[in-house]
């Protein structure tokens, strides 16, 4: 081979190794090294003194407080956060380690949903995490994750610290939630439907609107107790909807049971009750075209269990049920709960909603039986300086004239 030739292709192969080289993705960021931590300086015991957490996005801004053992999300009536969602963001933090180093250029960090999460339209969410002195502890920017670089099954997310313009394409978790509701204990109530025994609700003056209930607990369907004369019901599965109102119940908004006015708003009451003993109350009220209730739970003593309930029923013994009400009562009490329509439209069922319509048929028969005989026809009505007509003379009618009496025979002339 040509020494000229040689050379000229040796030359062409450093520059394609030295090109892939330069494409190639450094593993470690420029300040990190295989494995460290996004936030070196973080770690367990300063977490543990961690006292607020800040999430900011699309342009909004909230707190969830620690206030004893418990989190409060400060903007949602501080209602209770979900402690096991406070505990993964913590984590989250503690967990970052760079893999990629980005892009540097403000006008790029949109692609990776890394602007600035104060804006209206932002992608971004910002978790900012301080001690009880309002030290930060933890500043991060989380932007989308990323499917296409998965490494040994390890979630990515790009992220950059606060306050810097340099993007990471980092191992960590990317579901930081960014709305206040999201961080909620969203879990109101859960009564099993198998429980019910029967279901009562009430209009605000007191009137009877609903009444559905079993006879015992073997029943498989649920009867309309206040069912008109000649009105069926419905099928057994939508008549059952209105017992499961209490199933399952996840709230949509909450406020403090003071900020609504149940006696303003209120379109309703309901009790529903079990066969073991557990009695709630619920009250209803609309407010701006939303469903609101506030929810009591009591013990029928006379109805709780006297023996221990048989494994394959939901049902629970007397201890159990009194624990329950406390707890409910203790979680429920002091809250309003607007729920999804899926609880609410069956708590407020009408006799119409389980029901079928009467049939016209039926009805229109039931109207003819009790039409009245018509009235005998009438002469026309008379003009006003009209003669009244001649009444017409009355129809003749044969007469049989008495028999004349009979005489008694006529005495023959005989001597005087």
């Amino acid at each position: 081979m040509n020494s000229k030739i040689f050379y000229a292709l040796s030359g062409v192969t450093v520059i394609l190794i030295g090109a892939t080289i330069a494409l190639t993705p450094a593993p470690i960021s420029q300040s990190a090294g295989p494995g460290e931590r996004l936030l070196a300086d973080l770690d367990a015991a300063k977490l543990n003194g961690a006292a607020s957490l800040t999430v900011t996005a699309k342009g909004k801004t909230f707190t969830i407080a620690k206030s004893g053992d418990a989190w409060l999300v400060q903007e949602m009536a501080q209602y209770p956060a979900d402690p096991d969602l406070v505990h993964k963001a913590l984590f989250a933090l503690l967990e970052l380690r760079p893999y990629e180093a980005k892009t540097k250029d403000p006008k790029r960090l949109a692609k990776l949903e890394l602007e600035d999460p104060k804006g209206k339209d932002a992608q971004s969410r910002q978790l900012t995490v301080k001690d009880k002195d309002g030290k930060v502890l933890a500043d991060v920017v989380f932007g989308k994750s990323n499917t296409t670089n998965v490494i040994l099954g390890k979630e990515m997310v790009y992220v950059r610290k606060a306050g810097s313009d340099q993007a990471w394409l980092a191992e960590g978790d990317p579901s930081l939630k960014s709305e206040a509701l999201e961080w909620l204990k969203r879990a109101v109530i859960d009564v099993d439907v198998e429980r019910i025994k029967d279901v009562e609700t009430k209009s605000m003056k007191g009137e009877l609107v609903l009444n559905i209930g079993k006879g015992k607990l073997e029943d498989k369907e649920f009867v309309v107790r206040n069912l008109p004369a000649g009105r069926k019901p419905k099928e057994a599965r939508t008549i059952g909807y209105v017992a499961e109102s209490l199933d399952n119940v996840n709230l949509d908004d909450v406020k403090k049971v003071a900020d609504i006015d149940f006696e303003k708003h209120g379109i309703g009451t309901g009790t529903w009750r079990t066969f073991d003993g557990l009695v709630i109350k619920v009250r209803m009220a609309e407010v701006d075209k939303k469903f609101w209730l506030s929810l009591t739970a009591e013990v029928d003593e006379a109805a709780l269990l006297k023996e221990k309930p048989k494994p394959e029923t939901k049902l629970k013994d007397a201890d159990a049920v009194r624990k329950e009400a406390a707890e409910i009562n203790s979680r429920v009490r002091a809250w309003a709960y607007h729920v999804p329509t899926t609880s609410s439209r069956f708590m407020t069922y009408k006799l119409d909603d389980v029901a079928e319509p009467e049939k016209k048929e039926e009805k229109k028969s039931e109207e003819k039986k009790e039409e009245p005989k018509p009235a005998p026809a009438t002469a026309p009505e008379e003009k006003k300086g009209d003669a009244p007509p001649a009444a017409s003379p009355p129809a003749k009618t044969e007469e049989k004239k008495p028999a004349a009496p009979e005489r008694p025979p006529a005495r023959r002339p005989g001597p005087r």
